[in-house]
């Protein structure tokens, strides 16, 4: 993974690592474009159709990695290598937070939200765009601004959300 030898054992704890092999959960490196942190979605899983969701861990210095943050208890939007979007040059790095409520007698999700949160690795901070979503949208970049694409829909405006003028927070302010 991109040569950041971290301590997986220890970022799942004794009975996530015990899930980890008797499930197969696996987990996806995010290395910033400098190479000085990482943003890491770790316990990964299927959580209903065409969903993948895991935990997220923020990694720095990679020669010698140490966890600057760990949410074990949110979940975050896994599709492969287009889960975390980095705004360049700044380094921060874009995913989606997802809940899931469940149906009370099932137990199976009936509905997942998504926020778009931003993770600044090297002021190690996190801010949260307020607007929730009831599903996920392709992410690009233009300056500052994410630009939430639901074009695919006929006569839909995208979504823009101006990076700047979100309320920053320390790392582990908002859990879910």
């Amino acid at each position: 993974m991109n040569d950041w030898n971290w301590d997986r054992k220890k970022v799942y704890g004794m009975w996530g690592w015990r899930r980890r092999r008797r499930l197969n959960l696996g987990e996806h490196l995010f290395e910033s474009p400098d190479a000085r942190g990482a943003i890491v979605l770790y316990h990964l899983g299927e959580a209903g159709l065409d969903n993948q969701l895991g935990h997220l861990v923020v990694l720095k210095e990679k020669q010698n990695p140490r966890v600057v943050w760990r949410d074990g208890h949110s979940t975050y939007d896994y599709i492969g290598d287009d889960s975390v979007h980095w705004l360049v040059p700044r380094g921060w790095g874009l995913l989606y937070q997802c809940a899931i409520s469940h149906d009370g007698i099932t137990q199976s999700p009936r509905r997942y939200e998504f926020q778009l949160m931003v993770l600044d690795l090297e002021r190690e901070r996190m801010a949260r765009w307020e607007r929730v979503l009831d599903r996920r949208f392709p992410i690009r970049m233009d300056g500052c601004r994410a630009i939430l694409d639901e074009t695919a829909q006929v006569g839909r405006e995208p979504l823009i959300c101006d990076v700047d003028q979100l309320s920053w927070r320390p790392f582990g302010h908002w859990q879910r």
